[in-house]
């Protein structure tokens, strides 16, 4: 009995260890799918091999808006005849910059950067606001098609800007049924802007607010996009901000400082959405599929024999994480042009409740608790075994 109770104890002892690693090991593993592996991301840098420094690539926009100023534009003549060649080109061996900016008729960005076909992947939205298909138009521009440099770009008498000043003056504004969801977006700039600028009115307060909603937009793609901020920290991309004068034609850079310090107090938040891939059920076989820090994906494809079905986890309203304004980053601050060091950034972003996000989904956690059970039943099995045995022998 002694040799038995001897037996069990050491086999006992292997169960819990076994279960305590499987225990362990399962959350960070679950930690770890959200993110890019070594060679997920050996294989981004290999993306980029061919393509122009993110240095290089600023100065060439900023050097084609020099040339724009002086009307020297040397891109504005195409012969037809290359059309044919462009259209069977892959951009991403060509296309330098993604663009997210204004829809505004006065602001043609191949023109004010004097560029052409191939060149910019281009984004353009009133308000110049990163909701969730803009998102999915960035990751596309930066992971896809390779560019070296994200550059959200606001303009002077933004009327998207403007609306939205007049509804947080005014209160009560008469809108378009959808227009509510691009003012959201805006909103939380021009009322950190009225808080550190209080004397500023009429053109100066929309300047300001102007410059302000382009961080605003900074922040909440860096909050949303793992894979805009994975890119950056690798020096891969840079994403910059600037605002176009519609008088003189002139880009006013803003401060890369700020945005750095805006990208440095994201990677801190621990709110901050961490999954880089999509999750597709199919890879897990599960009838309910959500990214692992809780922000469920808004719908996700699966096969069906021959289909491809579209499953819906969004709940009413728009189909976009922050169409009612997900964040209020009231403490960013104002920049000037001297590039300032970054200033305090908050910490207090305020969530959209859950029946504008896309459904949380609770499922009960069956493969951890397979992962835990499993080693534990065959320890139990084996000691079963070894006592069945040992009785046998004794008789």
């Amino acid at each position: 009995m002694a040799v038995i109770a001897t037996v069990f104890g050491r086999m006992l002892c292997a169960g819990v260890i076994l279960v305590g690693l499987s225990a362990i090991g399962s959350p960070i593993h679950a930690q770890e799918t959200g993110l890019i592996s070594d060679s997920q991301m050996a294989e981004m840098r290999n993306r980029f091999a061919n393509k122009i420094t993110a240095d290089d690539a600023v100065r060439r926009l900023k050097g084609g808006n020099q040339q724009f100023v002086k009307q020297e534009n040397s891109t504005i003549h195409l012969d037809l005849k290359q059309l044919k060649t462009i259209s069977q080109a892959d951009q991403s061996k060509y296309a330098f910059a993604t663009i997210l900016s204004c829809s505004d008729s006065r602001v043609p960005l191949e023109l004010i950067f004097d560029q052409s076909f191939l060149d910019l992947f281009v984004i353009r939205v009133a308000g110049n606001v990163s909701g969730v298909s803009q998102l999915g138009s960035i990751e596309y521009g930066l992971a896809h098609v390779k560019t070296p440099v994200l550059l959200v770009l606001g303009h002077e008498n933004c009327g998207a800007v403007e609306a939205t000043i007049q509804a947080v003056d005014q209160g009560n504004l008469v809108l378009e049924r959808n227009i509510p969801a691009l003012i959201e977006q805006i909103k939380p700039a021009v009322e950190r802007t009225k808080k550190e600028h209080p004397n500023a009115k009429d053109h100066e307060l929309l300047d300001l607010a102007i410059a302000e909603n382009v961080y605003q937009q900074i922040a909440q793609i860096y909050y949303l996009s793992p894979v805009t901020r994975k890119l950056s920290q690798a020096g891969l991309v840079r994403v910059v901000g600037a605002v176009y004068n519609l008088r003189n034609g002139e880009i006013s850079w803003l401060s890369q400082n700020r945005i750095n310090g805006i990208l440095s107090d994201v990677l801190s938040d621990p709110d901050r959405v961490k999954d880089v891939y999509a999750i597709p059920e199919v890879q897990f076989g599960l009838s309910e599929a959500a990214p692992l820090n809780g922000y469920p994906m808004s719908h996700v494809y699966r096969r069906d024999h021959d289909r491809s079905i579209r499953e819906s986890r969004a709940g009413p309203g728009p189909d976009s994480i922050s169409a009612k304004g997900r964040f209020s980053i009231t403490g960013l601050g104002a920049a000037d042009s001297t590039d300032p060091a970054p200033l305090p950034y908050p910490k207090n972003l305020t969530k959209l409740d859950d029946s504008v996000l896309a459904i949380p989904t609770k499922t009960f956690p069956w493969q951890d608790v397979i992962i835990v059970v499993i080693p534990f039943a065959i320890v139990v099995l084996l000691v079963l075994t070894t006592l069945i045995v040992r009785r046998c022998y004794s008789k």
